[in-house]
């Protein structure tokens, strides 16, 4: 057994932390404006994309119920979760022809740590890794569109994929021992996003809501995100807030975990 997933509970329902680089810096290093800065996305015959890696300070707060009974919650800073960060990427992927288009939005952690407590056993450092990968992809149809807003409706999927290992080191255990456990949800979602200009200016307020649910263990999965962003003519900045929540039952235990943080976005256009 792993060590009742202790670990595992207050790290894992994370999609935590993501590199975005340096790509930050090279942006803003731009110069000479080659077009106007476009602050709203607008509907056309031809295609457009965009790549946006970015960076999700993220923090933890989750609960499991039994029945109508609290047995535990866990809260966890983005701090905390750093310090035990092995790797981590996050970033949205986009391509539009006229009023139909596909999004991507991919984060993936790996985290390790060595406060692996085996109950039961006299424990000399066994150590448990999580690998984390939740992935929304969505078809998105634009509902309105005028040069100072869009919004885009959504139909899709979101995955949770996780992985978790202890390498096991007790007093009586083999040496090399490890054990496993793999879960994976997919769930349908629907949702809205788009932006508003503000006023006449480059800067921008972009937003994005979604909700679904209906997997096995799932009972309903949203994702919020509301931010301020200015347009520049190769791509935007955007500073944000976002939200993931998870609720899960099985075997007659729920969960419900937030995934909630700061995120800085760079987004490059095609």
């Amino acid at each position: 057994m792993l060590p009742n997933l202790t670990l595992g509970k207050k790290i894992t329902f994370a999609a935590l932390f993501a590199s975005a680089t340096a790509l930050t810096s090279v942006a803003t290093a731009q110069t000479a404006p080659s077009s106007k800065p476009v602050p709203v996305f607008q509907v056309s015959d031809g295609w457009r994309s965009a790549v946006t890696p970015y960076l999700w300070l993220v923090n933890i707060n989750g609960s499991i119920y039994y029945d109508d009974t609290r047995l535990g919650r866990a809260d966890l800073s983005s701090s905390e979760l750093l310090s035990h960060l092995n790797a981590a990427g996050m970033v949205t992927l986009e391509a539009h022809k006229g009023r139909l288009g596909l999004v991507a939005d991919l984060v993936y952690s790996k985290i390790s740590s060595q406060n692996s407590t085996i109950r039961g056993a006299i424990d000399l450092g066994s150590k448990t890794t999580v690998e984390q990968g939740i992935y929304t992809f969505a078809g998105s149809y634009t509902v309105h569109n005028s040069p100072s807003a869009y919004v885009d409706a959504l139909v899709g999927l979101r995955v949770m994929d996780m992985r978790a290992s202890t390498a096991v080191a007790v007093v009586g255990a083999p040496r090399g021992l490890t054990k496993s456990k793999n879960i994976t949800t997919t769930d349908p979602i629907i949702g809205l996003k788009g932006r508003m200009q503000l006023g006449s200016s480059d800067y921008f307020v972009p937003f994005y809501l979604d909700v679904g649910g209906g997997s096995s263990n799932t009972e309903v999965t949203s994702q919020q995100m509301v931010g301020v962003g200015r347009a520049f003519s190769w791509g935007d900045t955007t500073l944000g807030v976002k939200n993931l929540y998870y609720k899960q039952k099985a075997n007659g235990v729920t969960t419900d975990q937030s995934l909630y943080g700061v995120t800085l976005g760079v987004t490059f256009k095609f």
